[in-house]
């Protein structure tokens, strides 16, 4: 009986964070703005995007971004170094870097985006050991969809069980005026084309306005997801769907924030996001009981004292075991983004 109540009070207990050690990855240089890093694991090797601009108060993040790539190990995180990259058919004023690992491939989203000039998507596809050339040579596919009008593609592409490359985005829906709804777009032709899989939840149907979505697989067939609500008090919604993304029931999660990103561990889904639930800007990480249904903050990451907007995107994997390895950007008063990362422990 002791042993019994034992195993159902740890059972019981939240997790909670400690971090092993936290380190700079992009140095903050006065004038350069470093932003929205996303990173995936393959094997021991670690594999980075980021976007790095110039700084410009008329420009939100800055102007002439350009997606850089970098790589790293499991063993050494903190240890990073540049890939050499061209694109076939570059641009310029990149701004999203999103990198994942779907389908047996890397896949990397950027977009070209001008405030009030232009805004387009991109997805480029390419193997671990292409990174063994002298470059990485990279083609972008536009990334073009119907049904609504596409704001930005956020959270990491999936694979779906029926085999479908899967695409979380947000933008407008017919006679929604300047309110976001996300969605969810499936190709089978590894990113050519794209077709129209769900619209996750209306924005004006349900009273919110709902943008950044990132989502795990807890099962074949079953999904998770976070949504970012910028009606105050910035309330993240919850999203699940049982039939592999055609349908999500929507509940709110209780974690105040913007810009989710989650990660499937070996002890459970853990999401890290711009924490807004404290007086000073954060970083944070939740866990997510799937027995219970429910999201939980474990800890603050890193907070910072610059403007909420110009930090606090970052993205998680995980190391094995207890262990997570997490990478964010910040902000001072100089408003001169850099990136940084951590080796976290869950508790």
């Amino acid at each position: 009986e002791t042993l019994k109540a034992c195993k159902i009070f740890r059972k019981l207990q939240p997790l909670n964070i400690s971090i092993e050690k936290q380190f700079s990855i992009i140095p903050k240089i006065k004038g350069e703005y470093h932003s929205f890093p996303t990173v995936v694991k393959e094997g021991n090797q670690l594999l980075m995007a980021v976007r790095s601009a110039k700084v410009d108060v008329d420009q939100p993040h800055g102007r002439e971004g350009e997606v850089r790539l970098y790589h790293s190990t499991v063993d050494a995180p903190e240890a990073w170094q540049q890939v050499p990259l061209e694109f076939v058919n570059n641009g310029e004023w990149e701004l999203d870097a999103i990198l994942s690992s779907a389908g047996g491939q890397l896949r990397l989203v950027s977009r070209h985006f001008r405030h009030e000039v232009y805004n387009d998507c991109f997805l480029s596809n390419f193997k671990l050991e292409d990174l063994a050339k002298d470059k990485l040579l990279l083609e972008k596919m536009p990334i073009q969809i119907e049904e609504m009008n596409l704001a930005a593609i956020y959270g990491h592409l999936q694979q779906a069980a029926d085999g479908a490359l899967l695409l979380p985005l947000y933008g407008l829906l017919p006679g929604s005026g300047q309110i976001t709804s996300p969605g969810l777009y499936h190709s089978y032709d590894q990113g050519k084309s794209w077709s129209l899989r769900s619209i996750l939840v209306d924005s004006g149907q349900v009273g919110k306005y709902l943008n950044e979505l990132s989502m795990v697989q807890l099962a074949e067939g079953e999904w998770l997801g976070l949504v970012r609500d910028n009606h105050d008090p910035c309330n993240m919604c919850q999203l699940r769907s049982v039939d592999d993304g055609y349908s999500w029931e929507l509940k709110e999660s209780g974690l105040y924030g913007h810009a989710p990103m989650l990660c499937k561990t070996p002890m459970g889904v853990v999401a890290i996001y711009r924490d807004v639930g404290r007086l000073e800007a954060s970083v944070s990480i939740a866990h997510f009981d799937r027995g219970l249904d429910q999201w939980s903050h474990l800890g603050v990451v890193r907070s910072y004292s610059g403007n909420r907007y110009n930090g606090g995107y970052g993205d998680v994997v995980s190391l094995g075991a207890n262990r997570i390895f997490v990478l964010y950007y910040l902000s001072d008063e100089d408003e001169s983004p850099w990136v940084e990362g951590a080796v976290v422990e869950l508790q």
